[in-house]
């Protein structure tokens, strides 16, 4: 995410954390099994631009339901991608943590996509203030623990004071004219 500048003529898919830098409290050890996530996921967004000759109107980040144990993006994310980037919407499908990570870990991985699409809003013609985060289901429940706890200039140390911030977690939005 942080090597890879923001595209809006092309789809685009960006891992949210550098490797080996992801904030985490869970352990994962021999014994968890028949979990979606592998000890190595590394949660990801794809960044899907509206077409060619659309006026963009804002951004939607989307996030997939599958009671935190696998994604629905081909029946819940997908689909409204698509009709959402005919309508002038960029729209954002964040592969967030599912078990046996936490909400919280997941929530962080929102707040960090929701962080570079408002980095990048000049990039994508819109304004960083119309960003919608909406989930199905699981994805539902996931935006609810963003918007309660982690929406503004959270950073993995939150969760984890192993994390290293990057240049990402050190960006700040700037106020809003005065007048």
């Amino acid at each position: 995410m942080l090597n890879t500048p923001a595209d809006p003529s092309r789809i685009q898919v960006l891992y949210l954390w550098e490797e080996g830098n992801a904030p985490a409290r869970t352990s994962f050890t021999d014994d968890l099994g028949g979990y979606f996530d592998q000890p190595d996921f590394r949660p990801y967004l794809t960044a899907i631009p509206v077409r060619e000759g659309v006026q963009a109107k804002g951004a939607v980040v989307l996030l997939a339901g599958g009671a935190f144990m696998w994604r629905g993006n081909y029946t819940d994310s997908l689909p409204t991608a698509a009709h959402l980037r005919e309508l002038g919407f960029h729209t954002f499908i964040v592969d967030y943590r599912l078990r046996p990570y936490t909400q919280q870990e997941g929530a962080l991985d929102v707040a960090r996509a929701v962080r570079f699409i408002r980095k990048n809003a000049g990039v994508y013609g819109i304004d960083p203030d119309d960003i919608a985060v909406m989930g199905y289901s699981a994805g539902g429940i996931q935006a609810g623990e963003f918007f309660l706890n982690f929406d503004g200039d959270v950073n993995g140390t939150l969760l984890d004071p192993d994390y290293v911030p990057d240049a990402l977690d050190e960006w700040k939005r700037m106020p809003p004219p005065q007048g």
